[in-house]
């Protein structure tokens, strides 16, 4: 078993702090009796206060100096986030610029239990050490994680047994790990071929279940505000409904990732989920405005949902 340590940021963009954090993420693991040479992650994500929209470039250095002082110690930093914060908040380029495949990035296929990666849905990006499918493994409501590179402590390099398992050098199986238990586990199941048509990043901006080409609902959707990618064009589901490819015969409707355009019949709010004024402005009438998905019902009220957490009421349309 491979030992590690995280610690969950709250630094924000502010260097000073971070190396504070990583001095005291540093005394933690020597209490616990952390080898050195071990993984110690910052866990860079929304919570606790941690600000996560300081600037790519500010975020970025207060990351580099938190790992700074990890490496300084004699420990291996890691960096870990969703897909979406990599991409978005932080200036990624510069972390692996200075800590090649530092990243643990948390990108998930869908919500809900996983029981193996799927490599189909594997985030694109540079600099990947360890990826977390799941926050759900075999329905136990714990994180799953595979190793995509090789991992050692100080030159001993993990196994197959250890607590994070190397990624299949074929298509036929794959070894994951519960980060919660350290157990190891196989599959041999053939990974589904990946879809040939063009990749497309988009936003889920309203809860998406999946369906086959019949319409039919499979297990498992997108939650509201999750990045995905999608495959090649729009497409039509045999039910007559619009809809975007995310893997073999796996579709979501197209409205809650693309939206529908409207245009305003009269000037109108902006509102929050609890129906209050989210903020001052007035969609003037003949504005147009993309809505996303189907009607929300907010305190009896119905509602389009223009943006996160943004509604307008649907009779101005």
């Amino acid at each position: 078993m491979m030992p590690m340590a995280y610690h969950f940021a709250t630094f924000s963009s502010n260097s000073s702090a971070a190396v504070a954090e990583a001095n005291y993420a540093i005394k933690a693991a020597q209490a616990f009796g952390l080898p050195k040479g071990s993984y110690i992650a910052c866990d860079y994500e929304t919570g606790q206060g941690n600000n996560i929209y300081g600037g790519k470039t500010p975020t970025a250095n207060a990351i580099i100096a938190f790992m700074d002082t990890i490496k300084a110690a004699g420990y291996q930093p890691l960096l870990y986030a969703s897909s979406s914060v990599l991409q978005n908040n932080i200036d990624t380029s510069s972390v692996i610029a200075k800590y090649p495949n530092s990243l643990w990035v948390a990108s998930y296929a869908i919500s809900g239990r996983i029981d193996n990666p799927n490599f189909n849905y594997f985030p694109s990006m540079d600099g990947v050490s360890i990826w977390q499918f799941t926050d759900n493994w075999r329905g136990l409501s714990v994180d799953g994680n595979v190793a995509v590179l090789p991992l050692s402590i100080n030159g001993n390099v993990t196994s197959n047994n250890g607590a994070i398992s190397q990624a299949p050098s074929n298509g036929n199986s794959s070894s994951t790990t519960n980060n919660s238990n350290s157990s190891s586990t196989t599959d041999d199941k053939k990974i589904d071929s990946t879809p040939t048509e063009p990749a497309t990043s988009g936003y889920v901006m309203k809860k998406a279940y999946i369906y086959n080409k019949k319409g039919e609902r499979q297990s498992g959707y997108y939650a509201a505000y999750y990045g995905i990618q999608y495959y090649g064009s729009t497409v039509t589901l045999d039910n007559g409904k619009t809809a975007l490819k995310v893997g073999d015969d796996r579709y979501v409707m197209a409205s809650n990732v693309l939206g529908n355009s409207r245009v305003m019949r009269r000037n109108a709010y902006i509102y929050n989920h609890a129906g209050k004024r989210a903020n001052w402005r007035v969609l003037r009438k003949g504005t147009p405005v993309k809505t996303y998905g189907s009607r929300f019902n907010i305190n009896g009220k119905s509602y389009y949902r223009i943006g996160k957490g943004l509604y307008v009421k649907t009779a101005n349309f």
